[in-house]
């Protein structure tokens, strides 16, 4: 994770995407919490509390690389995934 206003590294960096590379990410505030979203082209998407620096919950396994991830306003998750979209009601 990086300062924005500093562009200086904080903390250590997020670690969980294991088989492959992270392809896109994003991040917003989920029920008052700020969260980034990295999805993979192994196919997997997680949530991370960036208080925390840790997952906020399972990682979620999609059937194709993961190429775009968004947080809209009402706390929803809309995923991208070979030619097909997601949107997933809670993250």
């Amino acid at each position: 994770m990086w300062d924005l206003t500093t562009r200086k590294q904080i903390g250590e960096p997020l670690q969980g995407h294991f088989r492959r590379w992270v392809e896109a990410v994003a991040t917003g505030v989920v029920e008052g919490r700020p969260v980034a979203v990295t999805g993979s082209k192994d196919g997997t998407v997680r949530v991370w509390d960036l208080t925390t620096g840790r997952p906020s919950g399972p990682e979620l396994v999609f059937p194709a690389d993961v190429g775009a991830v968004a947080v809209t306003s009402d706390d929803r998750l809309v995923v991208g995934f070979g030619h097909e979209v997601a949107v997933l009601a809670r993250c």
